[in-house]
């Protein structure tokens, strides 16, 4: 049996799971492309930049005062909220 993880989601996790379920974690892998404009950016991993850029440009995750704020950790409705717009579409 797997335990489950006891660590928090934060928010470019958030990004990247919900980009991953919407399909588009291939356009996601070409980070390059993306231009960030969030004044945190820097803080961003590179490896999650594509899927940060993909989740805030569509709607998923959205963000704080100009700030994505990547490692702050994700509440339950922060999560119910992006989850209901994946769903819906946006």
């Amino acid at each position: 049996m797997r335990t489950p993880s006891l660590l928090p989601v934060v928010r470019e996790g958030l990004a990247r799971y919900l980009i991953q379920s919407a399909g588009m974690h291939k356009a996601a892998r070409f980070d390059s492309i993306y231009r960030l404009e969030f004044t945190d950016a820097e803080e961003i991993s590179a490896e999650l930049r594509g899927y940060v850029a993909l989740a805030s440009a569509s709607g998923l995750v959205k963000p704080i005062d100009g700030e994505f704020a990547p490692q702050e950790p994700v509440t339950r409705g922060e999560a119910a909220e992006a989850l209901v717009r994946l769903i819906r579409g946006i």
